[in-house]
Formats: C-alpha cells, structure tokens, sequence
C-alpha cells in the first residue's frame, strides 16, 4: 500500500484472500470515499506481502518482492498513472516479502529494511533505491533480523522510525529503532578529573550537539559556589605547547589541562549538587564532523594551593542528527 500524493489516492496492490495458494495481483485506489480497481494491461504476479512506498521525488510507487506460489521475489517495479513498470536492476535486495519501506525525503530515494527471506539472516539487510538500482547501506549498529514491522519517515528529524516486527514465526518484538540519514553527533569523555574527590564533567545523552539544537554537559556532586566552563577547539597544542599539560606548576598537582580555551562559560544549578552547562550549536552545516572540547574547573578551597579542581573533558563531535 501507498499514498500518491500526485493523484491523491492510496494505491494498494496483490495480497492473500486466505485461500491455498490464494494469492493477488490486482489493483486499487481509494479517493477517500470509494474503492476502484484499476484494469491495467501488465502487473506484477500474484503475491502476497510485497514493500511498497511512494517516491514523491519521481511521483510514483515503488513495490519490491513479495511471496509468490514459488516462493519469494526479488523484482522491483514501478506504478504511475494506471500502469505497471518492471524496473530491471543490476543490484537487488535479497528475495523476500514483508519488509519496511519508505521514501527519504532528505535525499529522493526509497529506504527498506528487513523483511522474510531464505534463508533468514541474523541480522536486518538495509537499502537504497534511487530509481535506477539498488545500494547496501552497511551501518555499524543493526537491529535484529525482522519482518511484518512497521516503519515511517520523520521529516523533522531526518530519520526512519521503525517498531516491533518477527524475529521468527513464534516470537515478535516490540523494539523501537531509528535510522538516522546524516552524520550522527557524538559525545565521549576522556582524561580525569582531580581533587579529594575527582570532578566528574558527564555526557547527556538527551542533548547531543547536533548544529542548530542545544547541547548540555552535567557536573554532580559539586558542592562548590563557582563552577565554570571552557569550550575549545583543539585537544592537541594550546599557546604552542602540547596537550594535556600538568598544572601543577601553579599550584593544582595531579589536574590537568586537555584543551584550548576559546570559550569560558558558566554551570547553572540544576538540582542540589548536580549542575548543568548549555550551549547552542550554530546551525552552520560547514560544522559538521568537526570537535569541540569541554572541561570543568570549580573553586575549591583546601584542595590545592591555587584553590582551583578541573574535571575530565569532554569531546563534541558535530552531527546533524
């Protein structure tokens, strides 16, 4: 099934009507008030469970697969206009029936994933279709082999949204998982902190620095007055020298500096000891993939001759999604 923006209809194709070996290939619209069947001279072979979805950079539906009486399919064809297309291919998804497809608006290609084959993987096959042939999309975390799922495109987010599906015939899932299109941002920590009892500066992984969106890093358990935050760009040299640099030459043995100092900003106190630093990244796509350092320093009376701890750093990797 698929919606046409173009003609503003859903189109559904083939299916099961539960008899053996009952398999469909006929063709229907709905307008919103009534279902019409679409004679058409060519069309794919009966099937049950292909992947369809709309390709609105091309206004027309994409179907790939399903599960014929001899088994599953690999053919991709397109639906426009009342007609049936096959679309030969030099590449194709592996056979199968049931997978996620939707259209990725970012970047004008079809997206699906997962789906039943022979035999089953163990893990979920994602693909592009930009119209002409198939790509692998190889992606370093992937959900579980699955068919029967469900999955949307989030415009605002950039990303497919895909939940639950069958791991086996006895055993469903009710995961939730997304597919993100651009550079995933990133935050790691690295170094220690120093003092009585080391400054911890932590990652928040609700606000990762994506450009455009706000950032945050959290300090706890921090009684002091006064917690500040540098922000740099290089983790290397700072003034000349290389980084880290030991700062017990004035007064602050066992801390260290990991970064330059571009920027200096301060924590505000979220909720008794823990304490909160958030910036805005600028939504300048040039950004993307390069790193910005963040470390903590608080006044701390008693713990060094300076009165001064620093934390552990932290590194921001700049994403867009």
């Amino acid at each position: 099934m698929s919606y046409d923006i173009a003609t503003d209809r859903i189109v559904v194709f083939g299916g099961w009507n539960g008899q053996t070996n009952g398999y469909l290939n006929d063709t229907w619209e709905f307008d919103g008030s009534n279902w019409q069947q679409i004679a058409t001279t060519v069309q794919p072979s009966p099937r049950t469970g292909p992947s369809m979805t709309y390709d609105a950079a091309r206004s027309r539906s994409v179907l790939y697969g399903g599960w014929l009486t001899s088994g599953p399919n690999d053919e991709t064809w397109e639906y426009a206009g009342g007609t049936w297309t096959l679309i030969p291919t030099a590449t194709s998804p592996p056979a199968g029936q049931s997978a996620a497809m939707v259209f990725n608006t970012s970047n004008s290609r079809v997206l699906m994933a997962g789906g039943r084959q022979q035999p089953e993987p163990s893990d979920m096959d994602t693909w592009e279709f930009d119209g002409a042939d198939w790509t692998q999309i190889l992606t370093p975390t992937t959900p579980a082999h699955r068919c029967c799922h469900d999955a949307v495109y989030d415009s605002q987010a950039g990303c497919l949204v895909m939940l639950g599906g069958f791991l086996s015939p006895n055993q469903s899932h009710n995961e939730t998982w997304r597919f993100a299109f651009g550079q995933p941002a990133q935050a790691s920590s690295f170094g220690a902190g120093c003092g009585t009892y080391p400054m911890s500066l932590e990652v928040d992984d609700y606000f990762k620095p994506v450009i455009g969106e706000l950032v945050r890093a959290v300090v706890r358990d921090q009684t002091s007055p006064f917690v500040g935050i540098t922000v740099g760009l290089d983790n290397q040299t700072t003034g000349g020298q290389p980084l880290p640099i030991d700062l017990a030459g004035i007064g602050m043995p066992g801390c260290r500096l990991y970064h330059s100092a571009e920027s200096v900003g301060l924590t505000t106190i979220y909720n008794g000891t823990t304490r909160r630093f958030v910036g805005l990244v600028p939504l300048l796509p040039s950004l993307i993939g390069s790193s910005l350092f963040v470390q903590a320093y608080a006044y701390a009376p008693n713990a060094n001759p300076l009165q001064v701890v620093t934390s552990n750093a932290l590194e921001w990797v700049l994403g867009d999604v």
